[in-house]
């Protein structure tokens, strides 16, 4: 999504409907991807191995599989997918450039944050979280990686926490929108570009 928005002409200058529209790989139209004329083919969900396989040999294109980082954008498994795009592409020393860019960030992030007394730190609640597409207010997660770069205190987890439970997959969920005011966040973060009525 980022992407997109800092280069709306040239994405909106690409032929983009696969029949996929945004969602799992195992959508796509073949005939289209056929016609797309690719010289490779990433994808990030919908099929495993066998499947991969199956549509390479189908499309006659090669179809590399990366994985879908949990924690990004401070995620090991993010950094990995990249390096591998840039080995396919070409591009390993400008790949090595944008992880140690953004790992610079997570340590500056910490850095200006650390040393903040737990007392005093901020308590916030993330909605809107993508998963397969968007969501409302109600989808959220106790694992928000900018949250624990900047020392924030994610609103969600205590609520977890608090109630016994615990996510060891460190999954997206859709919450009961009258649990997040007994949250009481001092922030509420939307996590989409979307638009939202938050009042709801």
């Amino acid at each position: 999504r980022p992407y997109t928005i800092a280069n709306q002409d040239l994405f909106n200058s690409l032929t983009t409907d696969i029949g996929a529209n945004g969602s799992a790989s195992s959508t796509a139209d073949r005939e289209k991807l056929v016609l797309a004329d690719l010289d490779v083919l990433f994808i990030s969900s919908g099929l495993d191995k066998a499947g991969a396989d199956e549509l390479q040999e189908a499309i006659k294109t090669p179809v590399v599989r990366i994985s879908t980082a949990e924690s990004m954008p401070f995620d090991e498994q993010l950094y990995k997918s990249l390096r591998l795009i840039a080995k396919v592409v070409g591009t390993e020393e400008r790949a090595e450039e944008v992880i140690s860019y953004v790992k610079s960030i997570q340590d500056d992030f910490q850095e200006r944050t650390s040393s903040i007394p737990e007392a005093e730190r901020k308590t916030a609640y993330v909605g809107a979280m993508s998963e397969s597409g968007a969501h409302g207010i109600d989808f959220s997660t106790a694992y928000y990686t900018l949250f624990e770069a900047l020392n924030v205190n994610n609103a969600y987890a205590k609520y977890l926490k608090d109630s016994g439970k615990t996510d060891e997959k460190r999954l997206i969920h859709d919450i009961s929108k009258e649990v997040i005011p007994l949250m009481d966040p001092d922030y509420i973060i939307l996590a989409s570009d979307a638009d939202y009525d938050v009042d709801s």
